[in-house]
């Protein structure tokens, strides 16, 4: 298995590493699942404009990764600014225009069918 995280906030640029629950983190996590690699994307906290960049930067690294099924876990995603719900869509898009699977888990009624509209709006 293969774990990255990022902590999603200047103040961990900082060097600073105070967690709570509205830390901001993506973590992505890679097994091998009946010969098909998994990706697991959590994103945990409180996701502001400065997070969405470097959300943004997160998602350009990890898609150097072999996966063919991605899940995206949003159940510890506390708030999520318009700007990182819009990366969040474009990853979405990305890997399902190349033919990925895509699940979502965790994710609020509302705020899924706000990322699919998205989704589907972005060039």
């Amino acid at each position: 298995m293969l774990s990255l995280s990022m902590h999603l906030s200047s103040e961990a640029l900082k060097g600073d590493r105070f967690e709570s629950e509205a830390t901001p983190m993506a973590i992505a996590d890679f097994t091998v699942v009946e010969n098909q690699t998994c990706a697991l994307i959590t994103l945990k906290g409180v996701i502001d404009q400065d997070g969405a960049l470097m959300m943004s930067k997160f998602f350009e690294d990890i898609l150097a990764l072999p996966a063919q099924v991605w899940r995206l876990q949003l159940k510890d995603l506390r708030r999520i600014s318009t700007k990182g719900l819009s990366q969040l869509a474009r990853f979405d898009r990305h890997l399902r225009r190349r033919g990925f699977t895509v699940e979502v888990i965790g994710i609020e009624e509302e705020m899924y069918y706000y990322l699919l509209d998205a989704s589907a709006f972005l060039v």
